[in-house]
C-alpha cells in the first residue's frame, strides 16, 4: 500500500512538473491564444477533454507500472524458486556422497569367491593362516535400486588377541564393513582366541 502511495504521489509530481513546464513554453500561448478565438462550447469541451486526460494519465501510468512490477515480481519469484532447488540438490548431493564415502565399500563384492578373495588378503598381510578362517552364510540382497549389500559369517579360531583386532580393523576400515553379532570365546587349553561376527558390505548395484 505504502509503495503503491509513493508511486502515485511521483507520477502526480511527474505529470504536474510536466504540465508546468509545458504552460511555460511559446507552444502553450500559441495554443492559448488560439483557444481563445473559439465559441463557449467548444472551450467547454477542450476543458472537460483536458480535465479527463489529465485524471487519466496518471491512472494508466499506475497500472502499467503495478503490471510490469507483478511481471518482475514473478520472473524473481521463478528465480528464487529455482535457486532453493538448485541450493537444495546440491545439499542433498553432498550429504548422499559424504554418507558413500563413509559405508560405501571401496570395491564391489557380491559373491562368496569374490569376499573370499579380500579375507585372504588381509589375513595374508596380518599373518594368518588360511585354514584358521572361514566364511559361512553369505547372502546379497537389494537395500535400493542403487544399493546393494553383502552379508556373511566369519568364524575363526587359534586366534591371538593382535590377530583379532587387527583382521577388524582392515575390514572396518579399509573394506568399510559393518561389523554386528560379535562373539569371542578363549580356549582355555590353548588360550587362544575363537569365535565369530557377522560382516555387512554395502556397495553400488550401478
Amino acid at each position: 500500500m505504502e509503495n503503491s502511495s509513493s508511486i502515485t504521489k511521483k507520477i502526480d509530481e511527474f505529470v504536474f512538473g510536466q504540465v508546468d513546464s509545458f504552460k511555460n513554453s511559446s507552444i502553450y500561448q500559441q495554443i492559448m491564444d488560439q483557444f481563445s478565438t473559439l465559441d463557449d462550447s467548444a472551450q467547454k469541451h477542450i476543458n472537460q477533454f483536458f480535465a479527463i486526460l489529465v485524471v487519466f494519465v496518471p491512472i494508466i501510468l499506475i497500472v502499467v507500472l503495478e503490471i510490469q512490477s507483478y511481471k518482475i515480481g514473478t520472473r524473481l519469484n521463478i528465480k528464487r524458486n529455482l535457486y532453493n532447488s538448485l541450493a537444495e540438490t546440491s545439499i542433498k548431493s553432498r550429504r548422499l556422497s559424504f554418507i558413500e564415502r563413509k559405508v560405501l565399500g571401496p570395491r564391489k563384492i557380491t559373491s562368496q569367491n569374490e569376499l573370499q578373495d579380500i579375507i585372504n588378503q588381509i589375513i595374508k598381510s596380518i599373518g594368518i593362516r588360511g585354514n584358521k578362517i572361514k566364511l559361512t552364510g553369505v547372502t546379497t540382497s537389494d537395500l535400493s535400486p542403487n544399493l546393494g549389500k553383502l552379508s556373511a559369517t566369519i568364524r575363526f579360531n587359534s586366534f591371538s588377541t593382535p590377530n583379532v583386532t587387527n583382521l577388524l580393523r582392515d575390514l572396518i576400515k579399509k573394506e568399510k564393513m559393518v561389523i554386528t553379532k560379535l562373539s569371542i570365546n578363549k580356549n582355555t587349553r590353548t588360550e587362544l582366541l575363537e569365535g565369530e561376527f557377522l560382516i555387512h558390505h554395502h556397495y553400488r548395484l550401478n
